[in-house]
């Protein structure tokens, strides 16, 4: 069989089999009945097998034809549907999004966007892993994700790499209400508090780093838990203060359940971070989401 069959002849097969003839096929596509015969003749020769056999006044189909006409009008069904596919890629209606994102930003500040773009977009698959900056940046480089969502510290940047500040996030002192003095707190307040901790995060070590520049280079730490959720619950059971981002910890303190703590003279805002490969395409799914997480960031969206 010559593979070299295209579509085309095979629409104008498929057309005179359901027309019921060659010249209401031809009426159908506004073709002449000898070009219809043509195309009929050179996929028989293509085929390597006669399609259509006389009956008294009619051509019917072959066996062969019947088959052929099966696998032809699957084969069309097919491109439709593939045709329909790029299109709905092409507008960002469907395809795929992969992130990767940083404990706080993968916990509370990219769950609702993802949720209400999901919502809008049912056709487009989200897939999120939450880690570390450094575990995001590793995925971005290895291809993994198509970009990273990270809070923390701008990193060094290798040749791959682009990372560009969208948004600002602040480090927030919360203990339990009436737990701690209303006043800002100075060093020695916060070298007396008993602290809620992670064992190993990001978080933790940018709070001990801004805590060292303020002249307090250790901390008193009551208990570890490994997510901010488990911390949350303990400062509100009295065990100690807790240094959280304040996304994770707004709902808590409209609700009075926590109380946030001034710390004087301190500078606990760090930037969030997109980390892509410099070398990445982002499809219409991908920029939209971006521009999405962007706006909630506190930038414009706008395409990379």
């Amino acid at each position: 069989m010559d593979l070299r069959i295209t579509l085309y002849k095979l629409n104008i097969f498929c057309q005179v089999v359901e027309a019921g003839g060659v010249t209401r096929a031809a009426e159908q596509l506004i073709l002449t009945q000898p070009v219809v015969t043509g195309h009929i003749r050179s996929l028989e020769e293509r085929l390597g097998t006669k399609l259509f056999e006389r009956s008294g006044r009619h051509n019917v189909l072959t066996e062969a034809g019947e088959r052929t006409y099966r696998w032809g009008r699957e084969m069309l069904r097919a491109a439709h549907e593939l045709h329909r596919e790029l299109e709905e890629i092409g507008d960002g209606s469907s395809g795929s999004v992969n992130i990767a994102a940083s404990m706080s930003a993968g916990s509370y500040l990219l769950p609702p966007l993802i949720a209400n773009f999901a919502r809008e977009r049912p056709n487009v698959h989200i897939s999120m892993t939450v880690s570390d900056q450094a575990a995001a940046q590793e995925a971005v480089q290895v291809g993994d994700v198509d970009f990273a969502i990270a809070i923390g510290d701008i990193p060094p940047q290798p040749d791959w790499l682009e990372c560009e500040v969208i948004g600002e996030e602040e480090l927030v002192v919360v203990t339990a209400p009436g737990a701690a003095p209303g006043t800002p707190l100075g060093p020695d307040d916060i070298a007396e508090l008993r602290f809620v901790e992670s064992p190993m995060s990001g978080r933790r070590k940018l709070a001990d780093r801004r805590l060292a520049d303020l002249g307090v280079p250790d901390r008193k730490i009551a208990i570890e838990l490994g997510h901010p959720e488990a911390m949350k619950q303990a400062v509100e059971y009295g065990v100690g203060a807790a240094m959280l981002f304040r996304g994770s910890i707004q709902d808590e303190l409209l609700r009075g359940t926590l109380a946030e703590q001034p710390l004087e003279g301190a500078d606990l805002a760090f930037p969030v971070l997109l980390l892509v490969r410099r070398d990445k395409i982002l499809s219409r799914a991908q920029s939209a989401l971006l521009g999405e997480i962007r706006l909630a960031c506190g930038l414009p969206p706008g395409a990379r």
